[in-house]
């Protein structure tokens, strides 16, 4: 009887405690065809928004396409101007990843169904993908929208020049599946099963 009820509190922890996790697609946005040219003269804040899907969505590591100048890479919230992350990548970083981008390793966790923007400071006169003609997405992450505005360090909600989508940054990562309130519940019976049995334990006679 002891036993059974070990092995049966066991079991409800194992399955009510599970979480899914997809392994990592590389990069979690990317783009077949468009031209790769000089966008402009000037210093501009390029990039794209995506929306997370019905999962929080954990980036593991955010990078920058080959370029010749060092930047760096930021994340925000679609409409907000606080940075939830900014990541430098120098001119000399190795090429790692997919095999054109620079990716450093970094956590951030995404909400669920909203949309954020990430953004890289596009040194002038350098090169960067623009009018892909297609969009290969993560299956928890939609491409949104080209993001572009004048000047570094800017957080923009549209596209200035109109000439995206534009990629230059990119990240990797992997949804996180929250348990279900069902398996919350055997977590829980679970839970109780074990603080039972060493109660039981300390009530037998010696």
């Amino acid at each position: 009887m002891k036993r059974s009820i070990l092995v049966s509190a066991a079991l409800a922890l194992l399955w009510g405690g599970s979480t899914s996790a997809r392994a990592d697609f590389i990069p979690a946005v990317d783009f077949t065809g468009g031209t790769n040219s000089i966008l402009t003269n000037s210093p501009e804040t390029v990039g794209y928004a995506f929306t997370v899907g019905a999962s929080p969505f954990a980036i593991t590591a955010v990078g920058l396409e080959v370029v010749s100048s060092p930047s760096t890479v930021r994340i925000y919230q679609d409409g907000q101007t606080v940075d939830l992350l900014t990541q430098a990548i120098a001119a000399g970083d190795p090429t790692n990843g997919s095999g054109k981008y620079k990716y450093h390793a970094v956590t951030l966790l995404l909400s669920a169904n909203t949309t954020y923007d990430i953004v890289y400071d596009y040194p002038a006169n350098t090169n960067v993908f623009i009018n892909a003609s297609t969009v290969s997405n993560d299956p928890d992450i939609t491409f949104a929208d080209s993001r572009l505005a004048g000047g570094t360090g800017q957080h923009p909600t549209s596209d200035l020049f109109g000439l995206g989508p534009y990629f230059g940054p990119a990240f990797q990562g992997a949804s996180t599946a929250v348990p279900e309130p069902a398996n919350l519940t055997l977590l829980g019976i679970g839970g109780l099963g074990l603080i039972g049995f060493g109660w039981r334990r300390r009530k037998l006679p010696a």
